[in-house]
């Protein structure tokens, strides 16, 4: 677990840690995926789309399995996000922060968190799926460094999301990926 203290346009400092979720974050993730989900307009995430949360049970299985972060402010989950490997791939499945608190760097640091944990996988790249061009989705994964698919192609497990995310989305889907070096 790591620390981070933010300085914020109003002065106030703001604290919160980042780390490996324990069984007694689980029931807050779905509330904070769904305060998340409500900030798109339904042009762009439909509401089903929008009410639908991970299942308890893959949250554990990920939180066993060490790929489930929970984002923490005054000691409650305000922000998780929830990785895989696939082969040379970190996979970033899934990231939300509450937003209440959000644009105040929170996801970015739980971005890294996930990229310093592939890196430790050793894995290559890091990859994810998200709207093109919704600004708190694509254009901030750029600002971070992902890239989209020019000249590498999507791995099957990313077109694979792609077209079940394309079934539901009103708005382009893209595929973007993080390129590391090896350790």
């Amino acid at each position: 677990m790591y620390f981070v203290e933010r300085i914020y346009m109003t002065g106030e400092i703001t604290n919160y840690s980042i780390g490996l979720a324990v069984a007694a974050d689980i029931p807050f993730i779905a509330p904070i995926e769904a305060a998340a989900a409500s900030i798109f307009p339904e042009s762009v995430l439909p509401i089903p789309q929008r009410q639908e949360t991970i299942p308890a049970d893959l949250l554990q299985q990920a939180r066993v399995e060490n790929r489930l972060w929970v984002a923490q402010q005054d000691g409650q989950p305000v922000g998780f996000i929830l990785a895989d490997r696939v082969g040379e791939w970190g996979w970033i499945q899934e990231v939300c922060v509450h937003p209440d608190v959000g644009r105040r760097g929170i996801g970015k640091q739980l971005i890294r968190q996930v990229i310093e944990w592939s890196r430790q996988q050793q894995c290559q790249y890091v990859g994810l799926t998200t709207f093109r061009d919704v600004a708190w989705n694509g254009p901030f994964y750029q600002r971070i460094g992902f890239t989209a698919f020019d000249s590498l192609p999507i791995p099957e497990f990313l077109q694979q999301a792609l077209a079940g995310e394309r079934e539901w989305s009103r708005f382009y889907r893209m595929a973007m990926h993080y390129p590391l070096n090896p350790l």
